[in-house]
């Protein structure tokens, strides 16, 4: 397996604990559970165990582990209507397979897992329809096609032809019967792209054929979309690519945001938003990447961004408190700091909406570790998480969104 020195030689800033001896079958708990969220307890070495459990609502609460189903630490879950995804530790584990969970009057099962290949690192998926969907293999460089419902593998995508030999398919959405695949291109054994260039994949979801492989170089941007985090897409059905570039760490390999507009199949030349020229207004330093984002409505999208200078060594790592919530106005190519909200670890930036007008962010402080809510239409913050949570703060789902 690739190894990430950057990602697994840094200390946690808060705490590492063993997960060894968690429930595996939790306790029944009965309720409307429209709520699914993860808390994550991870160790130095990035071992450690991520929990799921549904809620009802947010009011004020104080969650533990005990009711909740163990998960990979480090893949935040998919979810497709009432299925849940989970998946494999990124940076190793004992299993290897895709876990299923359904949510039946609003309890959470275990419903059925699928086999994979060891150090597979798989991290994202998409669901076509109840009998197709398709799981990006970052390791190994293919997609596995499989029945969502049956949980039956049923074909897979070879794209290494494509790399070097791995082009190490990093995001994907489906649009219009086309499956856009994102390619990280790393240079080997590191996180780090081999050249400034975004690469994409077209595929046709009928045939599974590679239709199109998309070459960027213009924007001087790459790596497009973190493994594990989101490709966006807006209501006009324009989607948008957060290009990570090298974390920050290699200089000329900057982040950015570009867009493959609606009903087309190459990247928009007239529209790029590159880190590199934008200043946070009250932040320490310039944004080093983003991660992760969710797209709203009218070009608002709401994420985190990682910031070093906020941490006192400078060193990125997923455990270092240097990721700020943010508002970014694709528009006005402007990032605003969302005020009232602490700084974040990389395990605590779950997020998501909640009823419409609310949304939720994962943080932490030095008394307790939880999902703040921030009110859409007058910018209020709670004073507190409104949800706390036993470990980090990682995943925030409402079924009704």
């Amino acid at each position: 397996m690739k190894k990430n020195a950057m990602l697994v030689a840094c200390l946690a800033t808060f705490f590492a604990v063993s997960c060894d001896k968690e429930n595996e079958t939790p306790d029944i708990i009965s309720g409307k559970g429209e709520i699914l969220i993860e808390a994550t307890v991870v160790n130095t070495d990035q071992s450690g165990s991520g929990y799921i459990q549904l809620l009802d609502d947010i009011s004020p609460k104080t969650v533990n582990n005990k009711n909740a189903f163990p998960v990979g630490p480090s893949i935040p879950p998919f979810v497709h209507k009432n299925w849940i995804f989970t998946f494999p530790n990124f940076f190793g584990s004992d299993v290897s397979e895709l876990t299923k969970f359904v949510r039946e009057d609003g309890v959470l099962k275990k419903s059925a897992t699928m086999p994979l290949p060891g150090n597979s690192q798989a991290t994202h998926l998409t669901v076509v329809n109840d009998t197709k969907a398709y799981l990006g293999l970052t390791g190994l460089g293919k997609i596995f096609i499989f029945n969502p419902t049956t949980m039956v593998k049923t074909g897979e995508i070879d794209l290494n032809t494509y790399g070097d030999p791995n082009p190490e398919p990093s995001g994907m959405i489906v649009r219009d019967n086309l499956l856009f695949v994102t390619l990280g291109q790393w240079t080997a054994g590191t996180w780090f792209p081999q050249e400034k260039a975004v690469e994409v994949l077209i595929i046709n979801t009928q045939t599974d054929a590679i239709e199109k492989h998309i070459k960027e170089t213009a924007s001087g941007l790459s790596f497009p979309t973190n493994p594990g985090d989101r490709i966006l897409m807006d209501e006009h059905k324009n989607i948008y690519l957060v290009c990570i570039g090298a974390f920050g760490q290699v200089d000329g390999f900057g982040g950015g945001f570009l867009r493959i507009k609606a009903g087309e199949t190459d990247i928009d030349p007239t529209f790029s938003m590159k880190f590199d020229d934008i200043t946070v207004a009250d932040a320490p330093g310039k944004i080093s990447y983003f991660l992760p984002a969710r797209y709203i409505k009218n070009n608002i999208t709401y994420g985190y961004v990682a910031i070093k200078e906020y941490t006192p060594d400078q060193q990125m790592s997923p455990l270092a408190v240097m990721y700020a919530p943010v508002k970014v106005d694709l528009s006005s190519k402007q990032v605003t700091l969302i005020k009232g909200i602490p700084v974040a670890n990389g395990y605590s930036t779950g997020m998501g909406i909640y009823k419409n007008n609310t949304f939720l962010f994962g943080s932490i402080n030095q008394t307790s570790k939880g999902f703040y809510t921030y009110d859409l239409s007058t910018g209020k913050v709670s004073t507190e998480p409104i949800i706390k949570v036993e470990g980090f703060p990682k995943f925030f789902y409402w079924f009704g969104e």
